[in-house]
């Protein structure tokens, strides 16, 4: 079994991985802790942009008929 990731998958990991070391370093997501909201609604609506929060959906429903492990390689990198 192959557990290489293909191209696509090797730049959705490193667009998270540079979003998140951009818009949500520790300090933030630290911040978030005692906000009422509990999360940032612009940060919210850039994963939206980026088609990140339709990863699973089919395209015919606005997402990009993605597969778990490609939501799994993006969600991963907000555990770094």
């Amino acid at each position: 079994m192959n557990f290489d990731l293909s191209d696509i998958q090797q730049l959705l990991v490193e667009n998270a991985a540079s979003f998140v070391k951009r818009e949500s370093p520790p300090g933030r997501v630290r911040g978030m802790r005692t906000d009422p909201v509990g999360y940032s609604p612009q940060v919210w609506k850039q994963w939206a942009d980026f088609g990140w929060l339709g990863i699973l959906f089919p395209e015919e429903l606005g997402g990009t008929a993605g597969s778990f492990v490609d939501l799994a390689l993006c969600l991963e990198q907000l555990l770094l």
